[in-house]
This record gives C-alpha cells, sequence and structure tokens, in this order.
C-alpha cells in the first residue's frame, strides 16, 4: 500500500481518465493501478476468466499487468483481449489491450491470425479524439511489429501506416518493413514516398 495521502489522491486520479490527450489517460489508469496495488492474478487464475472487465478500471489493471507479464503463456486470453477491444472500451484502455495483445498473441498462429484481425480494423486505427492523439495507433503499430514482418497481408497494413501522421507509428511502420524481406517489395513506393516527407529520417 501507498498509504493514506495515495489513497486521498485516487479521485484526482479518475479525473484524468477523462482527460481529452489519450496519453494522459494512459498515465492516470497506470497510476490508478499503482495506488490500488491489487494482486495480478496467476495463470491459474486467468484460464478461469471468461471475460475481461475492462469497464473496471481497477480490475482490468491487474488482469491485463499479468498478462503482458506472461507473455505467449498466456495466449490463451486473446479471445478475451479481442472480445473487450471491440466492445469499444475507453481510448486509454484500447491502448492497453492492444499493447497486451501484442505482449499474448505472438506464439499461436491462430491467435496471432487473430491479432492480425483486430489490429487491421478500422476501430483500432481510429480513436474518439479524431485522430488527433496518435498514441493508440502508435500501440497498434508496436504490435504489428511482433508479428510476422514477412507476411504479405502485416506487410501491406504498415505500408498505410507510413503516411500515418504520428512520426513514432510512421518510424515504427517503417523499421518492421525493413525486417520483411522479399515480401516488402510491395511496399517500395510508400516507403520512397515517406523519405520525401519534410523531416524524414535519411
Amino acid at each position: 500500500s501507498m498509504g493514506s495521502a495515495a489513497t486521498e489522491a485516487i479521485p484526482a486520479i479518475q479525473i484524468h481518465l477523462k482527460d481529452r490527450d489519450v496519453s494522459v489517460q494512459l498515465k492516470a489508469f497506470h497510476a490508478l493501478g499503482r495506488v490500488k496495488a491489487a494482486a495480478e492474478p496467476s495463470l491459474a487464475m486467468l484460464k478461469k476468466m471468461t471475460r475481461i472487465e475492462w469497464n473496471d478500471a481497477d480490475g482490468a489493471y491487474p488482469t491485463l499487468m499479468a498478462i503482458q507479464e506472461a507473455g505467449p503463456k498466456a495466449g490463451f486470453m486473446v479471445p478475451l483481449i479481442l472480445q473487450a477491444i471491440g466492445q469499444d472500451p475507453p481510448d486509454y484502455l484500447r491502448c492497453v489491450l492492444v499493447r497486451t495483445l501484442g505482449h499474448a498473441g505472438t506464439s499461436d498462429p491462430q491467435a496471432a491470425q487473430a491479432m492480425f484481425h483486430a489490429l487491421g480494423k478500422e476501430l483500432v486505427w481510429n480513436d474518439s479524439s479524431g485522430n488527433r492523439d496518435g498514441t493508440l495507433r502508435r500501440e497498434a503499430v508496436a504490435a504489428l511489429a511482433k508479428l510476422d514482418a514477412k507476411n504479405e497481408r502485416i506487410v501491406a497494413v504498415l505500408a498505410d501506416r507510413l503516411s500515418d501522421p504520428d512520426p513514432y507509428a510512421r518510424n515504427l511502420a517503417a523499421l518492421t518493413l525493413g525486417r520483411s524481406g522479399p515480401a516488402g517489395k510491395t511496399a517500395v513506393p510508400a516507403l520512397a514516398k515517406s523519405l520525401m516527407r519534410p523531416g524524414a529520417a535519411t
């Protein structure tokens, strides 16, 4: 426990969960989780879950942190993560869910395919702030980067991200495409165009 002072700060932290800046929402979510300091469920406990209670930030935090820590061992949680993403959670929680998907969904081919399907949807690339904040898209590109960069469908999605308004998302997409080998040939025009952007790294 962090003491009474931290407990008293909870209402102020919760206000920031509704901030217009998704990155501020994310920081508030992690701060709230640390203040509450709930025990992370074990793998055995995760296996008994039938859904992720994403509408309860206090309850979602330890669950998602446990999945991230377990990595591919928690691949069985991918369907529940996808279910939560599809239920239109707040942007900050969608960011954490996508990040968690990247940790858990990379070892099982079926899980990886499901992960790609989720990250290929417009639901992931758009946020309620009208795309002004790139945090969610960065998380989605980072999650895709954990998959097989030689997959042509992944190459196509990453090539599209080369024109993303967010520089981090663009740079990570370009770095991942650099590992794609022959499958990345279709992305060459997009890569060339991205290098012509003002301020592009060379």
